[in-house]
């Protein structure tokens, strides 16, 4: 995007994981203890409810071990295809593509619990291309489902000041998907003014209107108001190769908001 000098990272994530470790550790300590020998069970001291080890995590319901799972989602995170870890694993692929989709909702929802209140200040927004099953050339209209295969798109949210990924959403390259996209970051800010850097993508600056706020109200006497500042990058391109790079800056899409 804009090439503006990287600062080091602020390490406010990091305490705040720690800090969730050892609020969960002490809760545990206190309130659940081991019950049972041949089946692993833990008991709640406060509702005398027995539950699984695995409860609420990505292993519940699963019959194989969790070191070995966990090995088998090492493996796809460092890059290998599911059919490649299916040949080094000796698991079928239709196990692993349960394990991983497990793994993901589990990931999801722990990023919605951690990721909270961001003061974003500076968000460069971005896609990255990928594609599923085929590349949407080869999709044949009327045999082969759009919907599900074809060309992909990652849509990432980066934090210019802590490099941290606020979002991301996977999906085509429509409004529709810019409009999830924008939604999922606008739940996990802190509704101060903000400054985006994106590509030439128009649907940013459409959906970028409501950022703040959705049912569009305006703000009253004696309250501050929050900006939404908009910078695009556009890149021209010329038999593959980029040719030109302009800087655009919009003027604040609401300089009228109320803070959510």
């Amino acid at each position: 995007m804009l090439d503006l000098q990287v600062q080091e990272p602020e390490p406010a994530l990091s305490r705040l994981i720690e800090t969730e470790k050892e609020t969960v550790l002490q809760a545990s300590q206190k309130m659940i203890i081991s019950h049972g020998f041949k089946r692993p069970r833990q008991l709640c001291k406060t509702c005398n409810c027995t539950f699984s080890p695995t409860t609420g995590t990505a292993f519940w319901h699963l019959h194989t071990p969790p070191p070995v799972i966990a090995n088998v989602l090492y493996h796809l995170v460092e890059g290998m295809s599911v059919r490649a870890t299916s040949r080094v694993t000796v698991f079928k692929v239709r196990e692993i593509q349960r394990w991983l989709l497990k793994a993901g909702s589990q990931a999801s929802q722990v990023e919605d619990h951690l990721i909270q209140d961001v003061d974003l200040e500076h968000v460069q927004l971005d896609e990255m291309w990928m594609f599923v099953f085929k590349k949407q050339k080869h999709v044949v209209p009327g045999r082969d489902n759009p919907q599900e295969m074809g060309d992909a798109w990652k849509w990432i949210a980066l934090a210019w000041k802590s490099r941290l990924r606020v979002a991301t959403h996977v999906g085509k390259r429509t409004r529709a998907d810019a409009r999830q996209f924008l939604e999922k970051l606008r739940r996990r800010s802190n509704g101060n003014s903000v400054l985006f850097s994106t590509d030439g993508l128009k649907y940013y600056g459409e959906e970028l209107v409501n950022f703040l706020n959705n049912d569009g109200q305006e703000l009253q006497g004696g309250e501050q108001a929050a900006k939404v500042l908009h910078v695009q990058v556009v890149k021209s391109r010329a038999s593959g190769r980029i040719v030109k790079i302009e800087k655009k800056s919009c003027k604040a899409r609401k300089r009228n908001a109320r803070i959510s």
